[in-house]
């Protein structure tokens, strides 16, 4: 599935997808204690520079895993033919807006530090 990002730096509206994004491990130093960043990211085809989609820490990879569990019993569920619950659906949907959320932050806290490092590299 692909879809449209438009670059921060020339504005240049780019087609993403599974061909064009990278990902990379980035360690980050904060307060004296390592912090373990993996960034997702491509290269804009107007002006070369590097436009972070997302970053994902330990703590987002655990809901990430908690939520691929959660969708994948609704979806045992429903094949042996019963009807998802709604305090799985909650749960989901919980899960769901957690993640969306910490990611938030993360590539609030992080862009351009990791963008800076990525470019270096």
């Amino acid at each position: 599935m692909n879809t449209n990002v438009m670059c921060d730096k020339c504005k240049h509206n780019n087609v993403v997808g599974k061909g064009n994004l990278k990902q990379k491990k980035v360690v980050v130093y904060e307060y004296g204690k390592r912090n373990v960043l993996n960034i997702i990211y491509f290269v804009c085809l107007e002006c070369k520079s590097i436009v972070v989609v997302q970053i994902d820490n330990e703590e987002t990879l655990k809901i990430k895993e908690a939520l691929s569990r959660t969708i994948m019993q609704a979806v045992e569920t429903k094949r042996n033919g019963g009807k998802v619950g709604k305090k799985l659906n909650s749960k989901r949907i919980r899960l769901t807006e957690s993640l969306d959320k910490k990611r938030e932050k993360l590539l609030e806290k992080y862009k351009k530090e990791v963008e800076k490092v990525l470019t270096e590299n």
